[in-house]
């Protein structure tokens, strides 16, 4: 997660400079490249890699800070009993499917940030705790604070917690809010990482001790992931987009990196 993290941050500095040079100001809520080929873009589905690279985009430095935090401070720790390759996995794969829950559901938005890909993250503790639940049991409340505060009760409580709260106000702001900028918020870019993550981290995370129902549960799990990416994928491949691009040819985003920026381009829905 530092080294994803590192990129985030390398790739926010570059757009700083460039959107700075040419008259778009970056600050705490605005600011973002839609030229850029990294950003999701509801018109050019068709350049597949950006449902992934949208998760380099922030929009704002707000934005990019609280990604960051959030898929730290919660993938870290995960790395270090499952290994970061694992996490990687389904931080990937939840930057994925969130995309592509937010092109189902608001298909004519662009879209930017790593929150799918932290979503995932907050919800294979989840998973991490339904697999592990008994394990992690073992004299917890006879054990030292430290026993205590990583046992599975005192796990799944935090993270409901935080995801929860988390979750709820971004729905208000999307939806209750009467700020512009709360209204941008990706909420199914949300709920796809959420769901990735609790899906995916139950086959792909560690289980220290299998038994026959989570044997069970892993292949049900896997496969309502697998027809859940499924039914995404083929909507993309069947549903045109809508509506005409906004700002740049319909092929041709290379010209307009040293193009002139107008000023809605600085401003974006993101995750």
């Amino acid at each position: 997660m530092i080294v994803v993290s590192l990129v985030e941050v390398a790739c926010f500095v570059y757009y700083v400079v460039v959107l700075n040079s040419k008259g778009c100001v970056v600050d705490a809520t605005n600011g973002v490249s839609l030229w850029s080929p990294m950003i999701y873009n509801p018109h050019r589905r068709y350049e597949a890699w950006r449902f992934l690279t949208y998760v380099v985009i922030h929009v704002g430095y707000i934005h990019l800070i609280v990604n960051l935090v959030f898929q730290l401070f919660l993938g870290i720790p995960l790395e270090m009993v499952h290994g970061w390759w694992r996490i990687l996995l389904i931080y990937g794969c939840g930057s994925i499917t969130g995309s592509l829950a937010h092109s189902v559901a608001d298909s004519h938005s662009y879209l930017a940030g790593a929150s799918g890909g932290a979503y995932a993250i907050a919800s294979a503790h989840i998973a991490n705790v339904i697999m592990n639940w008994q394990e992690m049991q073992v004299d917890w409340l006879k054990a030292k604070p430290i026993r205590f505060l990583l046992s599975a009760p005192v796990r799944l409580a935090f993270i409901l917690l935080i995801g929860g709260t988390d979750t709820g106000v971004a729905i208000y702001n999307k939806y209750m809010s009467s700020s512009m900028d709360h209204a941008n918020v990706g909420i199914a870019a949300h709920l796809g990482g959420m769901a990735t993550g609790l899906l995916l981290g139950i086959p792909v995370l560690k289980n220290i001790d299998k038994k026959p129902w989570e044997t069970v549960l892993f292949y049900i799990s896997l496969i309502i992931y697998i027809i859940m990416v499924a039914f995404a994928v083929i909507w993309n491949a069947v549903w045109p987009a809508t509506g005409q691009p906004m700002h740049f040819p319909k092929a041709d985003w290379t010209s307009l990196v040293n193009s002139t920026l107008i000023p809605h381009q600085c401003a974006v829905p993101h995750a």
